[in-house]
Formats: structure tokens, sequence, C-alpha cells
């Protein structure tokens, strides 16, 4: 559930390195057909814009099995939204929070040796 923009390839192609499913949620969509993937897919991770997240809420609340853990949210998350997923029990996290966890967690490995004669 969001616009093209240069966050949505990056996740585009984390997901793919990582080996992750992805489905997509088109703005598009009614409460509805969200309710619908969501309860089939068993989504734990959605990636979307800010406008996007309340109508997400709702809709979880709605699940009887709610599976959705994590939103990843493209812009910074204002007050509102951090509140709504905090009362959902889900985690809120930026792309921008998401690139510094990642770039943490780059300095802490070792870069790998590579040695041209073990080939």
């Amino acid at each position: 559930m969001c616009k093209n923009r240069w966050e949505l390839c990056a996740i585009d192609m984390a997901s793919v390195c990582q080996g992750f499913t992805q489905v997509p949620l088109y703005d598009t969509l009614g409460s509805e057909a969200i309710e619908w993937i969501l309860s089939q897919t068993e989504l734990d991770v959605i990636f979307c814009e800010n406008q996007a997240i309340k109508i997400l809420i709702e809709t979880v609340n709605k699940l009887a099995n709610k599976f959705l853990k994590t939103i990843i949210c493209a812009d910074d998350p204002k007050e509102l939204e951090k509140n709504l997923c905090k009362t959902a029990d889900i985690t809120l996290i930026s792309v921008s929070e998401l690139i510094t966890m990642g770039n943490s967690e780059a300095e802490q490995n070792e870069e790998p040796v590579i040695n041209p004669d073990s080939t």
C-alpha cells in the first residue's frame, strides 16, 4: 500500500535477496479485499505509507487471527500512527530507522576475507 517511490524499490530488492514472499496490497483495494488477503496470507510484515496505517489497523482488528506484527512505514510516522500501532500491539518502524538498524548491523559484522588462492 505504497505509491512508487525509492523506498518501495529498496524494500522490494531486500525482500528478494532474503527470499521473502511478497504480496502486493494496492491502495485501490477495499477493506474487504485487504481483510481477505491478510487472513489468507497470514502476513506478519507490511510496508506502506502513513495514510494506509489506519486502514490496516482497522482491518487487522476485524480478523480472528492477527498475524501482523510489524509495519514498515515509508514515511516518518506521526503520533496518530504510532498510537494506533501501539494499541494494536504492532511494531511500527520507519524506513529511516530500518536503514539505521541495517547500518549498525553491518558495522558489527566483519568484512569477509577473500583469498584468491582458495578457489
